[in-house]
């Protein structure tokens, strides 16, 4: 471990932990209890051809008995990507769920947000897009500050209007133009 500056040529100060073969090895923090029961932290150029390096944390799973394992759970990439769940992200965030479907992106409000059926999960299963609501209310999308299409919890969706009569309500303008085939 060395102390002294992050980036020679900055102001930035601290702790600095270095590969000193400048190689593409691990380097991160670890924590454990009892030196076993590992999480951690650790940084890794990926290449000793190029600059680039990420950022990548560890837990240890619940279900092995194993006591020095640790899988790798979120990574920061060297675009800036995180990828959770995946050790190549393709996009800003990237996140892969397991195959059978439970790999949601689950929002909650910290009022609701205790319980296992409260808020909104948002995820994607055999070729579908699924976005459930858990409240039982509607589900209702925005343009800027208007609300343009709502999904009532009586199953009626309204567009152009908030309060749907009908199983599809659409108020405003309309028009539809068919082509001949």
């Amino acid at each position: 471990i060395v102390g002294g500056n992050a980036i020679k040529s900055s102001t930035m100060k601290g702790l600095s932990i270095t590969n000193s073969t400048n190689d593409t090895s691990s380097v991160g923090v670890w924590f454990g209890t009892g030196g076993s029961h590992w999480s951690g932290i650790s940084g890794q150029r990926l290449s000793t051809s190029t600059w680039g390096t990420d950022l990548r944390f560890y837990t240890h799973e619940d279900t092995t008995q194993n006591l020095t394992y640790t899988s790798e759970r979120m990574r920061i990439a060297t675009s800036g990507s995180v990828g959770i769940g995946t050790t190549a992200p393709q996009s800003l965030l990237h996140v892969n769920g397991p195959a059978d479907g439970t790999g949601y992106l689950k929002i909650t409000d910290s009022v609701t947000g205790a319980g296992g059926g409260d808020g909104m999960r948002l995820g994607y299963n055999s070729g579908e897009l699924r976005l459930q609501n858990f409240e039982n209310s509607d589900i209702a999308f925005f343009l800027q500050t208007t609300e343009r299409v709502t999904f009532k919890s009586d199953g009626n969706v309204g567009i152009g209007t908030t309060a749907p009569a009908t199983n599809l309500h659409v108020e405003g303008n309309t028009s539809s133009t068919h082509t001949a085939l």
